[in-house]
């Protein structure tokens, strides 16, 4: 039993996080379908799991939500915004729940009467008929559980296309009903009053029974004792005038006035030739289970390929009035496969073509019976075999300027300059190669897009819902942490087998393979810590979104970068931090209403939420629109807490700086989200700890960005190792751009001292032994001739080395904070020898120049 509770709470995280994915993109596109199905599935699911279970309060929870979904879905509810905000706290109570399960082993301490208070009175009210209140393209059904089979009227081809035009141009088609007392007197009289009533409202397409002409007035034989009728009207009027007419009439003592969608008239229109049509349709999909069995085949492959498309075609032209939703996703999803297929001229292996034709086979039996559409079990057969089927083949390689946009590396009209630039001087080039001719990324940009280029193509190729096991995160550390033990040992081997063994030697040979392969599973356990910052920035999204409603504010959220990858404890560690960032960003950045007015801005501020991944490191960026941060005011408060120095200058940067002191606040009222001055400091210490470094790019008025960088933080790594100062070190040989032995012609000195070297045209500061070791060097000057040129973010520094000893792949471990010097190093790993050696951060050696 422990192991299936185990087994239910890691799917029910899994759940919610789709279920908080889907949320997001609702509140974008609250009438999409497909978003509204997603977390109708969620609701579902967890509701037969939990029942499962015996964790009944969850289940009720989900029964009642699943409801409301349910008629969401049927078209006889509106998502509104109160509905979302109640998904939402559906959200959170699901993962309350986590929390209290992963302890108590038991959902019957948790509170659910609040929650289900709000479910239960939103699903006994807000159900809606379709009127000229609601837009006919809704499809909500006004007709009983017979449906189009109450339809009492009979309307001809060349008509039925009529009102479909009119339909087209805005007019709405009504069924009235009505029904008269009994002791209505002049019943022949009465029939033409009412229909000259309903012919004031709008146009009578058809009626039973139909309008008594004079001559039938006149005639004494007929007998007209109909106290019911009905009216197929088309009309420009709303509902409610129509009804407000039929209240005066004192001899009607009921009445129905009901809205008709285009579906429901298309449903209508099929019912007479609707066996002609399941037939036809049941025919293409025989003639495409017959096409699939050639998808193997190259030979026949692209045209097989282009008769089943043209088969779904015809099936669509069939279908394309039904209310069948499955069935339309199903050929859609389908097509675009094979489309797919065709374009990256892949073939069925026997897997696809079952998975293929059981789809075939399902979209028959949805055509031929359309009430499958409800039936849970059928349904998820479905989306299972879809998922997998079309997972399979959905991942095409995207552009690379277009992955370069997504990770924040270029802009849109970088790609422009890019592709002009190409076009006129290098046609000869790919596109990433002229990005770095033109400075507008890196060659660590382009290959790091590459890599995800190429992560993307290879992820897509063969996805089975049986490929997928859960791993405990403790598994992985550990794992981790043994290939570095694995590796040291690996090193030390090498060394043995270089120094000790003959090249003729069996394991000396052997060596390059064992290499390769320890290598290899060294880079694939790493990728396992390495999680997408999707969830992350899907939380920062909720965050912001609270955070405003409880100041009052409105803003639109943007993110970007949300398959950027980080590892999964420094995902963790940074969380914080960016949560204090945006609900800052949305505290001090965004302007009140009155004040974006003012100043020419739209009501709504912007929280932009980026994510990138560039050379070794992660980028997060959060930015506003709002007001920016007022340096003079920063400026006062920090000379009236005393801490600026006398007669220094301070520049904008260190000014901007001080925001970061514990207990600097210019707020003066203190809220619930800001003005105790504790946000800031808590962002600069938590992203110091993880090795990394918070800047602000600021615009009095415009607006602000911080941008969080922190290592990738990956354990192992290629080094160079050096000797400085009879110590070794190890430089990470990503940064290093070559090894140079300087003539006495390459330095430049200043006041007597060497502290730069000129590379051909370039002067590039150095840093010498002395720097880093913060004692006198043992060496004169003139022994040492050769330098590391490193080269990060475009600039360049020559580090002062005694030689290079070797280049290996090295597992990086922290270094304890009291270490001599710890900030200008990363971390530190044992090489072959035993020895302990610092491994330089880059980006600290800079600030020694």
């Amino acid at each position: 039993m422990y192991n299936m509770l185990v087994g239910y709470i890691e799917d029910l995280k899994d759940y919610t996080i789709s279920f908080n994915d889907a949320l997001i993109e609702l509140e974008k596109e609250t009438d999409k379908v497909e978003i509204i199905n997603t977390i109708f599935r969620v609701a579902h699911t967890i509701k037969g799991n939990s029942a499962t279970m015996q964790l009944n309060k969850i289940k009720e929870v989900m029964h009642t939500m699943e409801d409301i979904l349910y008629d969401i879905r049927e078209g006889s509810r509106l998502m509104t915004s109160e509905l979302v905000s109640v998904l939402y706290s559906c959200h959170d109570f699901l993962e309350d729940c986590i929390s209290v399960i992963v302890i108590e082993h038991t959902d019957v301490n948790i509170n659910t009467e609040k929650l289900l208070e709000k479910l239960i009175r939103i699903k006994n009210t807000g159900l809606v008929k379709l009127s000229s209140e609601i837009n006919n393209d809704v499809g909500i059904s006004d007709f009983d559980e017979q449906g189009t089979k109450e339809f009492p009227f009979t309307i001809i081809e060349d008509m039925q296309e009529l009102i479909r035009e009119n339909m087209n141009r805005g007019l709405f088609l009504y069924h009235i009903s009505i029904d008269l007392d009994e002791d209505t007197e002049m019943k022949k009289i009465k029939n033409v009053l009412i229909f000259n009533d309903i012919e004031m409202q709008g146009h009578i397409i058809d009626a039973r029974p139909q309008k008594l002409q004079q001559e039938d007035m006149a005639n004494a034989v007929i007998v007209f004792n109909h106290l019911h009728s009905d009216f197929l009207v088309l009309s420009e009027k709303d509902r409610s005038e129509i009804c407000s007419q039929l209240d005066l009439d004192v001899d009607i003592v009921a009445y129905e006035c009901k809205g008709i969608s285009d579906r429901q008239f298309a449903d209508y229109c099929d019912l007479n030739k609707n066996g002609h049509f399941i037939q036809d349709a049941i025919d293409h999909i025989n003639k495409i289970k017959i096409e699939a069995l050639d998808m193997r085949s190259d030979y026949v492959k692209n045209e097989a390929i282009e008769k089943i498309l043209n088969n779904f075609r015809h099936i669509s032209e069939i279908i394309k009035n039904s209310e069948s939703y499955y069935a339309k996703m199903i050929i859609t999803k389908m097509s675009d496969v094979l489309n797919s297929m065709d374009k990256n001229n892949i073939s069925f292996d026997v897997n696809d073509m079952q998975a293929f034709v059981f789809l075939c086979t399902k979209l028959a039996e949805l055509v031929e019976d359309p009430s499958l559409e409800v039936n849970g079990n059928f349904i998820s057969q479905i989306e299972d075999r879809m998922m997998i089927f079309v997972e399979k083949y959905r991942h095409e390689r995207r552009r690379i300027g277009d992955l370069l946009v997504e990770e924040g590396i270029i802009s849109q009209e970088d790609v422009k300059d890019i592709l002009e630039l190409q076009k006129k001087e290098y046609s000869n080039l790919k596109f990433g190669q002229v990005a770095v001719l033109g400075k507008k990324a890196t060659a660590d940009d382009i290959i790091n897009t590459l890599l995800k280029q190429n992560d993307e193509s290879v992820t897509g190729k063969a996805i089975d819902s049986d490929d997928f096991i859960r791993i405990s995160s403790q598994k992985v550390d550990l794992l981790v942490e043994m290939l570095g033990e694995l590796s040291i040992y690996h090193t030390e081997l090498e060394q043995f087998t270089k120094e000790e063994l003959k090249k003729t030697d069996k394991t000396y040979n052997l060596m390059p393979k064992i290499t390769k392969s320890i290598k290899g599973i060294q880079e694939l356990s790493m990728s396992l810590r390495m999680v997408s910052v999707k969830s992350m920035l899907h939380k920062l999204t909720r965050i912001s979104r609270e955070t405003a409603a409880e100041l009052g504010k409105k803003i639109t959220i943007v993110l970007n970068g949300e398959y950027t990858e980080v590892d999964k404890n420094t995902a963790e560690k940074v969380m914080d931090p960016l949560m204090h960032l945006v609900r800052n960003a949305i505290a001090h950045g965004i302007e009140d209403e009155a004040t974006r007015i003012a100043r020419g801005k739209s009501l709504a501020g912007q929280i932009k939420i980026s994510a990138a991944s560039r050379g070794g490191h992660v980028f997060f960026e959060v930015s506003d629109d709002g007001g920016g941060i007022d340096k003079e005011l920063i400026y006062n408060k920090a000379n009236e807490k005393g801490m600026l120095e006398e007669g220094k200058i301070y520049a904008e940067d260190e000014i901007l700086k001080f925001i970061f002191h514990p207990g600097f606040s210019t707020q003066e009222a203190i809220n619930s989200v800001s003005g105790r001055g504790v946000g800031m400091n808590v962002v600069e210490e938590e992203v110091l700890r993880i090795k990394g470094r918070v800047e602000i790019r600021n615009e009095l008025g415009k607006g602000c960005s911080f941008i969080i960088k922190i290592p990738m933080n990956l354990a192992v790594l290629n080094g160079t190792i050096i000797e400085l100062e009879e110590e070794r070190y190890i430089i990470p040989t990503l940064y290093i751009k070559q090894f140079l032995t300087l003539e006495e012609g390459n330095w430049i000195s200043l006041q007597g001292e060497k502290k730069a070297v000129r590379i051909r045209d370039s002067i590039i500061p150095i840093i010498t032994g002395e720097d880093i070791t913060r004692k006198k060097s043992i060496y004169n000057e003139n022994h040492i001739k050769e330098v590391a040129i490193i080269e990060f973010e475009q600039k360049q520094l020559a580090l002062m080395i005694n030689k290079v000893l070797g280049r290996q792949e090295i597992v990086a471990k922290p270094l304890n904070e009291d270490s001599f010097r710890a900030e200008i190093f990363s971390g530190a790993s044992v090489l072959s020898d035993g020895n302990v050696t610092k491994v330089f951060d880059i980006e600290a050696l800079y600030k020694l120049i």
